[in-house]
């Protein structure tokens, strides 16, 4: 069993913008509890990116994309880590594998990577599409050693 917790994209420090977002539905809204409260992209280009200051350095354990119209249409799907707004050569970067509108994207790492600066990237089938993501989670993961005793 996996525990995902400490949320720190939540944080009140921590200052999220986005490369294009609809003035309905800004990016602010991944850090709402209701999933459905989506952030959607603009149509004038097909990458996209969501950024995260955490304002500073905190250990990460995973990542999750939920709600979102991501399908096997779109391409380099993205978490990056890095010390410094920079993305030229990330210090992290996974692969997230989604292939089709709302199966839930999850990366782990092995071990806490420690970094200010996140992005999820992707790049739409076409620039005119608009896509939907509706909650992201980047924080602390816990696997448990044993199944848990339904008795």
């Amino acid at each position: 069993m996996r525990f995902f917790w400490n949320n720190y994209i939540d944080a009140a420090a921590t200052v999220i913008t986005s490369s294009s977002e609809n003035t309905d539905l800004p990016d602010d809204n991944v850090v709402d509890a209701r999933k459905g409260k989506v952030w959607r992209t603009g149509t004038s280009t097909a990458a996209e990116w969501i950024k995260f200051d955490l304002g500073s350095a905190l250990d990460v354990d995973g990542f999750i994309v939920f709600n979102h119209t991501l399908d096997e249409n779109d391409s380099a799907i993205n978490i990056e880590g890095h010390t410094a707004d920079s993305w030229g050569t990330p210090d992290v970067t996974a692969a997230i594998t989604i292939s089709d509108e709302n199966e839930t994207g999850v990366q782990k790492w092995s071990s806490a990577q420690s970094k200010r600066w996140w992005r999820f990237e992707f790049t739409k089938q076409a620039s005119g599409d608009a896509i939907d993501i509706g909650r992201l989670f980047l924080g602390d993961v816990y696997d448990t050693t044993e199944a848990p005793d339904s008795d």
